[in-house]
């Protein structure tokens, strides 16, 4: 298991306890910002993002679009 968590460490995946302390480790992003880097990375890999952003907000729940255009500073419905 150390080992495993001492590779995460060398490729940033995973942060030591300061002290040094041998299996302190805890991740280096939380559960949103690793959801929003596979999000830019998706966008990144195919071949219209702006086709993509369309399908994924036309999924958006009512309380997600409305979260989302808050977030860009739009005026809702």
């Amino acid at each position: 298991m150390h080992t495993i968590l001492k590779r995460l460490h060398d490729k940033g995946l995973v942060l030591r306890a300061a002290d040094g302390r041998r299996g302190a480790y805890r991740p280096a992003k939380n559960a949103a910002e690793l959801t929003a880097e596979a999000m830019h990375e998706a966008l990144d890999q195919g071949p219209d993002p702006i086709v993509t952003l369309q399908h994924f907000v036309t999924g958006l729940s009512p309380e997600e679009e409305r979260a989302l255009r808050e977030l860009l500073g739009g005026d809702g419905p």
